[in-house]
Parts: C-alpha cells; structure tokens; sequence
C-alpha cells in the first residue's frame, strides 16, 4: 500500500477524457462486466436455492423468519453511512482515462476519510439496532442473547463490507469489474457451503452470522488482492481539505439522491397497494 502526501492543493478536477479510439476496448469490457454480472446473480441465484431449504430446516420456520428479519434490520444501517464507496466509483469512473495516479489514490484516501466520519454514527446505529432487534422479532426471553450476538454479529458484517467495497468501487469504476469474474460466484458457493456447515453442526443462528462475517472479511482481502493486481496505481494517499470536502459533498448529494429514490419507490409501493385495496371493496 502506497502512502503519498497531497502535492494538490485546489479541488479536484474530473475532465472527461476524449472518447474515440478506446471505443471498441470500452464496449468489450462493459460486455465482460455484464457478463460477470449475470455469473454472479446466477451462482448466488442457486446458492440461495440450495442452502434455504437446508437453513429452514436447520433453524426452524419460527428462527430462519428471525434472521430475515435481522438481515433486514441491520440494513437500515446502510442510511447512515453516506455511501462514500459510491461516491468514489462514480470519482474512479470520471478519472479513469487521466494519467494521475497520486490523484486516484487522494481519493481513496478522501472516501476513507469520508467513511471514518460516519463510523461513530454507523456504530451508534448499529448499537441501537442490536438493542431493538430481540423486541422487533418478538422472540420469548430465553432468545433474546441469541438473538442479540447474531445482531451484534451482522453490524460487524456491515462494518467490515464497508472497507471490503474500497476495492471493489475501484475496480468498477475503471470498468474492471470483470477483472472478478468468478470469484464472486465462488465466494457464493464458499458462503453457503459455509452455512451449510454451521447448520450441520449445530451452531445455530449465531453460526450463520458468524458465517457472514467470515465471508465478508475474506471477500475484502480477494478483492483488494485483485484490485492490487489489475489496478497498477491502487493505494492510499493523503488528501487535502478542499478535496475531502469536494468528496464529502458529492457522498452527500449521491446519497440525498439515493433516499429520494427509495422514498419515491416506496411511495409508489403504498399508492398501488392503496389502490388495490380500494378496487377490492
């Protein structure tokens, strides 16, 4: 890992590289990624076929609705970390075709800033979600520290895939996304197999949730392995101010335009429901 200091000291730039002659090795690698795309939903598609007759089975109806309800839960922690890794795609995306390695590294070192930030809110959040999760799935006192330890254990899930996604934001936004073909697919099949042997074994909902943070701590360490490899500039590098402040707003921005599209989703959800419900009387 290489650590620069900042050498720029006005905002960053995102100049649009001309476009032309990369036009046939930019189509093909957006016909690779789309590619590795469709693998990937396709081995987690039969994973999930796989394993959830063998984790309904394992926990029982009653316990295997307790984890979908945590995984769900946990989710909502995704609404107060800014989505800095997003942010940073879309800053790899515009800059891929300049030849600045110190300035693709300043902003890996902004979204980490950026994510540091968060990270007191995130664990506040976190807290909190642990706490509520035996009273939102309403499960008898004897579960309530089962249910409690899964929780505590898919919080540090989400932390951990919030630095898993620096390499894989990279990766995308130099459109080398396929650079992973495979191995997503592979890490699938590792993590039901994973959970398969949890059940197996008797560890319970606390074993399926321990799954979950091996899996994503071994995702992060393939997929820096990769970005290292295909990425020649791949690194850390210390930003300036003006750049941390550039990126924070446009985590924030991308962010207040994710929320607007969820609300609006939702909002739409209602609507139809509500005119279901009306043609029914």
């Amino acid at each position: 890992m290489r650590t620069e200091a900042a050498s720029a000291t006005g905002a960053p730039s995102f100049p649009v590289p001309a476009s032309g002659s990369h036009t046939p090795a930019l189509t093909r690698r957006a016909s690779l990624n789309a590619l590795q795309a469709l693998l990937d939903y396709g081995a987690k598609l039969i994973v999930t076929f796989v394993v959830t007759p063998i984790l309904v089975a394992g926990l029982g109806r009653s316990l295997y609705g307790v984890w979908e309800m945590l995984a769900r839960l946990i989710g909502y922690m995704s609404a107060s970390d800014a989505r800095p890794m997003e942010a940073l795609r879309l800053v790899i995306a515009t800059r891929q075709g300049l030849k600045d390695p110190a300035g693709h590294r300043r902003a890996v070192g902004s979204a980490l800033i950026v994510w540091t930030f968060f990270f007191p809110l995130v664990v506040a959040v976190g807290v909190l979600l642990v706490w509520l999760a035996p009273i939102v799935t309403k499960v008898t006192a004897e579960l309530r520290p089962t249910v409690r330890v899964a929780a505590v254990l898919l919080v540090g899930t989400f932390l951990i895939t919030g630095l898993a996604t620096v390499p894989e934001s990279v990766l995308r936004g130099m459109n080398l996304g396929y650079k992973r073909m495979g191995l997503q697919a592979g890490l699938s099949v590792v993590g039901g197999a994973l959970t398969v042997g949890a059940i197996y074994l008797g560890l319970g909902l606390i074993g399926v949730a321990g799954v979950q943070v091996v899996l994503s701590a071994l995702t992060g360490l393939m997929f820096w392995y990769v970005a290292k490899r295909y990425v020649s500039w791949f690194g850390i590098a210390r930003p300036t101010v003006t750049e941390i402040r550039s990126f924070f707003g446009l985590s924030i921005w991308n962010y207040a335009g994710t929320l607007v599209t969820h609300w609006l989703a939702l909002s739409r959800g209602k609507l139809g429901h509500a005119r279901v419900g009306g043609r029914a009387r």
